[in-house]
């Protein structure tokens, strides 16, 4: 379920509290974005990731708390298009 319109349902505020409280990747979701980050890490190429799986990737980071301000931007402008 797009998460603007989660937000929108449940009355919160921002997408950011969505996703805190009912977002949960599973472990395919997980694997996703490691494997999409790992090239990037190991060879400093920027490597294109399907939306849905940047998504995850970024509401995974936002989740454990590492996501930057430039992450919870590319956030939002990916919940708006979904």
């Amino acid at each position: 379920m797009p998460v603007e319109l989660v937000r929108r349902v449940t009355g919160h505020a921002t997408v950011e509290v969505v996703l805190k409280h009912y977002v949960r990747p599973d472990r395919e979701q997980f694997k996703a974005a490691l494997a999409g980050a790992m090239p990037k890490v190991l060879t400093g190429k920027k490597v294109r990731m399907k939306p849905a799986e940047e998504l995850a990737a970024l509401a995974a980071k936002l989740a454990a708390g590492q996501a930057t301000d430039a992450d919870k931007e590319r956030l939002r402008k990916l919940a708006a298009k979904v």
